[in-house]
């Protein structure tokens, strides 16, 4: 999701400028557009599995992965919306 539109793009681009941007969770800023994921960007989940390390749990009353060691709201936001 891009400013609250659902945008479809292959993992390896930005939702706002389709400039090339991979591996979003640990390179968290678009280097074209500097659209920033939690903040401009967000990822619209469709299954309840952890987008960290595609194992664990999320939800929405449980935002956070237990074996996920760090709070990513505290990073610039949640990154992520889960599709029900």
């Amino acid at each position: 999701m891009v400013e609250g539109q659902i945008q479809i793009v292959p993992h390896d681009r930005c939702p706002a400028c389709w400039g090339e941007w991979d591996f979003k969770f640990k390179n968290r800023e678009c280097l074209q557009c500097v659209a920033t994921l939690g903040r401009e960007v967000k990822i619209l989940l469709d299954t309840d599995l952890c987008p960290h390390c595609e194992e664990g749990k999320v939800s929405m009353a449980e935002p956070l992965d237990p074996k996920e060691p760090t709070n990513l709201d505290a990073v610039g936001g949640r990154e992520w919306f889960l599709a029900v």
